[in-house]
């Protein structure tokens, strides 16, 4: 599965300190299957709230979810 927000306006960028950190050597996943953010991923603050716009299947085992932020 996918989550992609349309409109990432409210969103941080980390995947640039994501990878300073784990090249050196400070930062690992505690999940081999769940790897650690990587470009193009965000995140945002605790208690965000996002309404689904549409959902895609992308094939038969993947879906993209398109959200969009919810206002307050």
């Amino acid at each position: 599965m996918t989550l992609e927000v349309t409109n990432p306006r409210t969103a941080r960028e980390i995947a640039p300190q994501v990878r300073a950190l784990v090249e050196k050597g400070l930062l690992q996943s505690p999940d081999p299957a769940m790897p650690l953010p990587t470009d193009g991923e965000v995140v945002y603050l605790r208690g965000s709230q996002f309404r689904v716009l549409r959902i895609e299947q992308v094939s038969p085992t993947e879906v993209t979810i398109y959200l969009e932020e919810a206002s307050r």
